[in-house]
């Protein structure tokens, strides 16, 4: 596992996160590293983003759970699907 607390750098990219677009933000809803908190905050400052929640896993998306069911409502479907509907929203943006 990467230790995320070691990254050393400067702020560069502060000023820079909202051209960061699109943008997919994958996050677990039980991550202990980085609470799912942090991926609410991460898509309300990326103006075109998508969140997709996988429930009940950590920090790390193991390969098991990828065809496992992810996102509720019109967004519901596996991780696979939820990665190729934003790469084909992705093409369709640029």
């Amino acid at each position: 596992m990467f230790n995320h607390a070691l990254l050393k750098g400067d702020d560069f990219y502060e000023d820079k996160i909202k051209e960061i677009n699109p943008t997919l933000v994958i996050h677990g809803t039980e991550d202990t590293i980085l609470p799912f908190e942090h991926a609410l905050a991460l898509i309300d400052e990326f103006p075109y983003s998508l969140l997709v929640t996988l429930k009940g896993t950590g920090h790390e998306n193991h390969s098991d759970d990828w065809t496992g069911t992810v996102g509720t409502g019109k967004g519901k479907g596996n991780f696979i699907t939820a990665v190729g509907k934003f790469m084909a929203a992705v093409f369709m943006f640029v």
